[in-house]
């Protein structure tokens, strides 16, 4: 009878210690653990926020009553709120927008991973860091328009945002870490600032909608598989001539050359002599130089000037049956087959009116090379 009422007493003890330290470490308005120490938690409305030595607070985690659109107050208890923290809104399927304001300079490693029905987060426009996996596997998320303070961006950050349409990578960002975009099978457009010097593998693996991209000139290095299995993507224009391009890491595989895409499928646009054509010298993929193809008379514009141009090379190619001099064919042979005829000079006409048509749309025009490979 003793030993059984020991071990009840030492057993009750065991479940009062384990929620007593639940509840310190958890518990609303006591206390959580950290590697400081203990800081105070304080709740606002569905939202637990860490505080700092009374000088800046973090989300620390929403509770049950988190749904809809959360708007993360900028301060709390008239202190700042500088950060979300890692799991913060982690697997919430009641979210559905999120609004950060301008005090928030961090989102930690998994803060919103698999918030499936988030659909439009607002980034404020101070964040500088979005962490691992940050926003992996929101399922609904439609765009990520980072703001230009952004200097950060980790590894699966937005990897399988299925339904996600369109990224703008912060202006501030130097690396586009590893699988950053995996997954992202609705992706069709992504803008990369000229301040990325380096894109991690397989960041854009299984992008299955992305039909065009341009690296920017800052760009010296994309590494293995970058566009693995991007099916539909008609053309990378890559414009440092020297950017290193690291070909998939298993030399014998089938993929060895998909860091650019589909060999089959896939047009690099580069300058001549550059390491893009190099690469595609070995891949096979279709190589088409930077420069005057379309502008035939070389005035820097593309115009009906240019179509009338070809046509005449036409015309006379077609009556004297010869074939067109290797200069007339680097200028005039817009669709690149071997031959010049009216639907190159077609291919000029429906770009002069695309872009006179456009004129509002300034460095977001499609340049021509670009144009016709979608045309």
């Amino acid at each position: 009878m003793k030993i059984t009422k020991i071990v009840a007493a030492a057993m009750a003890l065991l479940i009062t210690g384990s929620s007593l330290s639940y509840i310190q470490k958890y518990s609303p308005n006591t206390a959580i653990a950290d590697s400081s120490g203990y800081v105070p938690l304080y709740v606002e409305g569905s939202l637990g926020f860490a505080i700092y030595d009374n000088k800046t607070a973090t989300v620390a985690y929403c509770n049950s009553k988190a749904s809809g659109k959360i708007v993360i107050p900028s301060k709390v208890k008239g202190i700042p709120v500088t950060g979300i923290d890692k799991k913060a809104f982690f697997d919430n399927d009641d979210i559905t927008t999120v609004v950060i304001p301008d005090t928030v300079k961090i989102i930690d490693s998994y803060a919103f991973e698999g918030c499936a029905n988030l659909e439009y987060v607002d980034f404020g426009n101070s964040l500088e860091t979005i962490g691992d996996y940050a926003f992996s596997r929101c399922l609904s998320l439609k765009e990520a328009n980072m703001p230009a303070s952004l200097k950060s961006l980790g590894t699966e950050s937005f990897s399988s945002c299925s339904r996600m349409k369109k990224a703008t990578i912060g202006g501030r960002v130097k690396r586009i870490e590893a699988a950053a975009f995996s997954g992202c099978d609705s992706l069709e457009s992504v803008y990369i600032p000229d301040s990325v010097q380096e894109i991690g593998t397989l960041a854009f693996w299984l992008c299955t909608s992305l039909k065009n991209i341009t690296i920017p000139q800052s760009v010296t290095l994309m590494e293995y598989a970058v566009f693995e299995d991007c099916p539909d993507l008609k053309s990378i224009k890559i414009m440092n001539p020297k950017c290193e391009i690291i070909p998939y890491i298993y030399k014998d595989s089938a993929w060895k050359y998909w860091t650019l895409g589909n060999p089959k499928k896939t047009t690099v646009i580069g300058y001549a002599n550059s390491t893009a054509e190099e690469f595609t010298n070995e891949s096979g993929h279709r190589f088409v130089e930077i420069g005057g193809l379309g502008d035939v008379n070389e005035d820097g514009l593309i115009n009906a000037i240019d179509a009338s141009d070809i046509l005449s090379v036409y015309a006379k190619t077609a009556t004297k049956k010869t074939k067109p001099t290797s200069d007339e064919l680097s200028d005039c042979d817009v669709n690149k087959d071997g031959s010049v005829n009216a639907v190159d000079a077609s291919y000029v006409l429906s770009y002069y009116a695309y872009t006179s048509t456009n004129k509002d749309k300034g460095d977001d025009k499609l340049d021509f090379v670009t144009y016709v490979m979608n045309t």
